[in-house]
């Protein structure tokens, strides 16, 4: 019976080294596929980073390249303190032409409903009298002002009462954009 024993013993060792050896094949096998998906998630997460790196750069590079840009939009806008200049501006086309130019009928109601930084439109009359040449050139500066404006409703007339030496008008229609 000793005989017997002994290879039961070694049946039963060789048993629990096999279990053994596939658990530790299992385990390994686990951790090995944990630590490639672990792996993985970082080699994403790094070309991840680098591609925002990336971006970041081509964003700040367009970002320095616009400064020049975006001072001059800002010249473009009549903001509520510059209100004056815009005005002012549209007066001395007046005196550089030899006309007469009244502006009337400003409206910047729809500015006072905005909240700060919001961007509207201010509206105006213009009425330009004189020479044909001088209400033309004043109608050409209105146009190429250094605002983003519209001139809408333009209408060209002579005056009829004057016969020969009659005035000319312009009356027209500025919608110009404006930042509160």
């Amino acid at each position: 019976m000793k005989n017997n024993s002994k290879h039961i013993t070694l049946l039963l060792f060789g048993i629990i080294s096999i279990v053994a050896a596939g658990f530790g094949y299992w385990y390994l096998h686990l951790a090995v596929i944990t630590q490639a998906e672990t792996y993985s998630l970082a080699l994403k997460d790094a070309e991840t980073y680098n591609e925002n790196k990336k971006n970041e750069q081509n964003l700040q590079k367009i970002y320095n390249q616009s400064i020049a840009d975006r001072a001059k939009i800002s010249s473009y806008v009549v903001s509520e303190d510059k209100i004056i200049d815009f005005i002012e501006s549209i007066e001395n086309i007046g005196k550089i032409t030899n006309t007469t130019v009244s502006l009337s009928a400003i409206d910047s109601k729809a500015m006072d409903e905005l909240a700060k930084g919001a961007s509207g439109h201010i509206k105006a009359k213009v009425t330009v009298t004189g020479s044909w040449t001088g209400v033309m050139t004043a109608l050409s500066l209105l146009e190429n002002l250094p605002f983003s404006l519209s001139l809408e409703n333009s209408r060209v007339f002579k005056d009829s009462e004057l016969g020969k030496n009659a005035s000319w008008n312009l009356l027209t229609d500025i919608n110009v954009l404006s930042i509160k």
